[in-house]
C-alpha cells in the first residue's frame, strides 16, 4: 500500500523478517515470533510517532521537516496556537485524540480523529485560533494518545509541555 523497506535473512531457504519470523511470501506485518537474541531486547515498531511540537500556525509536513527543532516559546500576541503530530505506521481505525491545556491544566483544545485508511506517514494537528480569547502566559502542555482496534489497546501515549508563552 506504501513503499517501505522489508528487511530479511534466509533461513531454511527461505527469506526471513527477523523482527516478526515471517517470511516474505506472508503477509506484512504479521507477528510469529522474533529471531533476535532475547538479550538484545530488539522489537519491531510497527508504529511510532516521529515528531511533534507546537506552532502559532496551521502546520505543513515540508515547512516542519525543513525547520528542524519546533520553537519553545510562543509570542502571547500569536493569533493561533496548534499542536501537531507526524506518525509513521498509522493504520485504519486507529483512534487519535490530541489536546492542548492551558497553563492552568484546562482543556486549550482538542480533537479526536478516527484514521481512515493505512498510512505509512501522516500528520494532524488540532489548535485554537485566539482572537477572541487570548493566550495567557506559561506553559502549555500537549497530550497525544494514540489507540489501536485491538481491544481498545493504547499503542501511544505522549504527554509534552514544550511551549511557553511570553508576553513579547
Amino acid at each position: 500500500q506504501f513503499p517501505h523497506l522489508h528487511f530479511g535473512i534466509i533461513q531454511d531457504n527461505k527469506i526471513i523478517d527477523p523482527f516478526t519470523g515471517q517470511h516474505n511470501q506472508g503477509s506484512c506485518g504479521k507477528m510469529i515470533g522474533s529471531l533476535w537474541d532475547k538479550e538484545l531486547d530488539v522489537k519491531y515498531q510497527p508504529f511510532t510517532i516521529q515528531n511533534t511540537g507546537f506552532l502559532n500556525d496551521i502546520p505543513d509536513i515540508h515547512e516542519i521537516e525543513k525547520e528542524g527543532t519546533p520553537p519553545s516559546k510562543i509570542s502571547q500576541k500569536s493569533d493561533l496556537l496548534t499542536l501537531w503530530v507526524i506518525l509513521l505506521g498509522a493504520r485504519e481505525e486507529d483512534k487519535i485524540i490530541m489536546k492542548i491545556f492551558d497553563p492552568n491544566g484546562k482543556i486549550f483544545a482538542e480533537r479526536a480523529i478516527i484514521q481512515k485508511k493505512n498510512r505509512a506517514r501522516q500528520l494532524y494537528y488540532t489548535g485554537r485560533k485566539t482572537t477572541k480569547t487570548p493566550l495567557i502566559e506559561g506553559v502549555y502542555s500537549g497530550e497525544i494518545t494514540i489507540e489501536r482496534k485491538v481491544k481498545g489497546q493504547i499503542i501511544s501515549d505522549k504527554k509534552l509541555s514544550a511551549v511557553l508563552i511570553t508576553n513579547d
